[in-house]
């Protein structure tokens, strides 16, 4: 299946995240894609699905292998890095803006 193509073809043969999901483990996409124009790169893509009950998955090739992120919380992606990185970007920054310590800590914090 052409990269470009990818996406229509949930929307036309899905209803909710999770068929769309096992269809995949039944019946695997291969995507093709083709070289960036000056660049020794092919193109590459995350997909993002969500359904009407709240679940979403976000789905990208690595490497030729199809990883899958599933559940409310994948929401949000970009194409570029690999969406393990700002994975785990964001389980950092919670800790850094953190309420204060009670009085007292502060020093350790």
């Amino acid at each position: 299946m052409a990269i470009s193509a990818w996406a229509q073809y949930f929307l036309d043969n899905f209803a909710t995240v999770q068929d769309a999901l096992h269809s995949l483990q039944t019946h695997p996409v291969c995507l093709l894609s083709a070289p960036i124009p000056g660049t020794d790169r092919f193109t590459t893509l995350h997909l993002s699905l969500s359904d009407s009950s709240g679940n979403s998955a976000v789905l990208e090739y690595i490497d030729g292998k199809l990883v899958i992120y599933v559940g409310r919380q994948y929401q949000v992606l970009t194409n570029d890095p690999e969406y393990s990185q700002p994975l785990a970007v964001a389980s950092y920054w919670p800790f850094q803006f953190a309420p204060a310590p009670p009085e007292g800590l502060a020093a350790y914090r």
